[in-house]
Parts: structure tokens; sequence; C-alpha cells
């Protein structure tokens, strides 16, 4: 097929960049009803199940060898359990549009932690569009010049979204030599299921005190939209694409992610960018893009 064709894996990769996009508005609107632990916890447990029967629709083998179960346990930990807290509570203390932009440095993150670890090489042009990243991520969290300090009331959500990018960079780079011989399906049901049983603790306490019987029916839909599309439908998705037309053309559209979520953020929560955090969009989006496509 020509590569300039859109196919039916286009189409699909299309619904993740709008699913994940609205994945930050949604997330706002749920943490309104659910405190930032809860949230995390639910919508990993919520998610599992869905992705392991994903697995079983799509592949014949859903077991791990013995000597796999170990390290499945830590991709577990890094990618279903501290990500999910950080991005819980980085959404919670900023803004859609900076947690958005923020979450897209992961990439950039899974380069430079993959070039320290000898795992690849940063060629030159990798190492421009990290430095311009980085740039306009610090254009993001400053946001105004007017005043040299850091002191922004969104600074703590911002560097705890800093810390979910970079707990799903190591989750990539961990995750990498497991790929030889597990799909990514596989890797990400599995590693969900292993997330989910050290999440389970944290939703007793609440469970035991009623704490789920008083958010909304809005609130409930907008955990489940996280948890089921953003969390199991989009992962699908995103397999499905990468088996299609590969990896390069598939993680292309990821790029756009942030795009999506400003304009939903500004439409749906009121949210505004200054003219520098502006730039930062720019710089942010053409880093991650030189990086990926060096």
């Amino acid at each position: 097929m020509n590569e300039k064709t859109l196919s039916f894996a286009d189409l699909l990769l299309l619904c993740v960049v709008l699913i994940w996009g609205t994945n930050y508005t949604v997330g706002k609107i749920a943490l309104r009803e659910f405190d930032p632990t809860s949230f995390a916890a639910l919508r990993t447990i919520l998610a599992a199940p869905f992705l392991f029967l994903a697995l079983g629709l799509k592949e014949r083998g859903v077991h791990l060898t013995k000597k796999d179960i170990p390290p499945f346990v830590l991709l577990g930990l890094f990618g279903n359990v501290l990500n999910r807290f950080a991005w819980s509570y980085g959404l919670h203390f900023t803004t859609a549009s900076n947690a958005s932009l923020l979450m897209s440095t992961a990439p950039i993150l899974a380069a430079l932690f993959a070039s320290l670890f000898r795992i690849e090489r940063v060629t030159l042009k990798s190492a421009l569009g990290i430095g311009v990243a980085f740039l306009g991520v610090f254009f993001v969290i400053k946001g105004d010049f007017s005043d040299l300090g850091l002191g922004k009331t969104t600074l703590m959500g911002d560097f705890l979204m800093l810390g979910a990018a970079l707990s799903w960079a190591l989750f990539s780079i961990f995750a990498k030599p497991f790929l030889r011989d597990y799909s990514i399906l596989k890797l990400t049901a599995w590693s969900a299921q292993f997330g989910a049983v050290f999440l389970v603790p944290f939703i007793l306490g609440p469970l035991a005190q009623g704490a789920f019987a008083h958010p909304t029916l809005k609130g409930w839909l907008c955990l489940l939209y996280i948890s089921i599309l953003g969390n199991a439908v989009a992962h699908v998705f995103w397999v499905t694409g990468i088996s299609k037309i590969g990896p390069t053309r598939t993680t292309m559209y990821q790029t756009f992610v942030p795009v999506v979520a400003i304009f939903f953020a500004v439409m749906f929560l009121g949210e505004s960018l200054l003219g520098v955090q502006i730039v930062g969009v720019v710089l942010v989006i053409g880093g991650v893009y030189v990086t990926r496509f060096a």
C-alpha cells in the first residue's frame, strides 16, 4: 500500500490520538470527584481485565515463562504504579495543557536514558531534538518571564508529570528486550495485571469507608472512559497500527496528542496558554518529532 494513502489502521490511530488527547480534559473532570490515589488505582484495575480479554482474542498463547515473571513485575511497577500515581497527582496539580505537553517528553527521556545505559546511540540530530524539547519544557513550566522565579501554582504538578514521563520512559527501555519474545499487547496486558495487583490495596480503605458512593455518574463515566478507552481500547488500536503500518509511521501519530489535548482543554476547561508557553508547545512537539525520526 502507498504510504501516502490512509488505511484502516491510520483511521484507528486517529482514534487513538483523539482518545489520548481527550484523556487529560476527561481526567481533570474525574479528579474533581475522585482523589488522585483512588483514581490512579481504579483506572488500572478496571483496564487490566479488558487488556487481558483483548490478548486472549488476538493471540493464542497468553502465558509467561517463569523466568520472565520477576521482570514483568518490575514493568508493572514502573508502567502501571509509579506512572499512574505521578500522572494522576500531576494532572491534579497542573493544567491539562501542561500535563499533555510534559507527558509527550517520554520518548525524549527514553532516548536520553537509552544512551546513558548504552542501549542505543544518540545521533547529533537526536541530541538537537532533545535539547530543543527540553528548552520547550522550560518555557511551558516557566510560562511568564516577568518573574524569574519558579513559584508557579502548577509547579508541583508540572514536575510530577515529568516524573510520569520519566517512569514511562524507563518502562519503555526495560520492556524493549522482551519484545523479542513477546508482542506489545502481551507485554502491556501482563504488566497491567501485575500493576493492578499492587494497586488493589490502595482502594480497600476508600471502599470500606464508602467513598466510592460519592462520585456522580459523570465522574464514573469519566473514569471508565480513561480506563476502558484510554488504557485498553486505544492500546489495542495502537498495537494494530504497529502491526499494519510499522512502528515509525505509527509513533508519528503520538506527536499530535498534545495538540488535541490543548484544544479540548481550552474548549472545555477554559484553559489558556501564555505566549511563552505557545513557543514551548512548538519546541516540545518539534523536538519530539526530530528525536523520533532522526
